[in-house]
């Protein structure tokens, strides 16, 4: 079977479905800002680069780093916080 790709409303790149083994190989997942959310049992924790708050879901990948979002574009674009 091939990789299961999926687009998701407001974002035009099509976001690829892959498993939790792959998933712990990420090199960062992009978590939240803490704030309203309909989800109780969020993780909170700073970002891995800045050391800002975020959030993320409890069953997001263990093993790669998390990052805010101003991070993550930094990351894409080159460049660290």
């Amino acid at each position: 079977m091939g990789a299961v790709k999926i687009m998701l409303p407001g974002i035009n790149v099509p976001i690829e479905v892959v498993s939790d083994e792959e998933a712990e190989e990420a090199d960062f997942i992009v978590c939240g800002s803490p704030g309203p959310t309909p989800w109780l049992d969020n993780v909170e924790t700073t970002c891995g680069d800045c050391g800002s708050a975020v959030i993320h879901r409890p069953h997001a990948p263990k093993r790669p780093r998390k990052v805010c979002v101003a991070c993550a574009l930094l990351r894409m674009e080159g460049g660290t916080a």
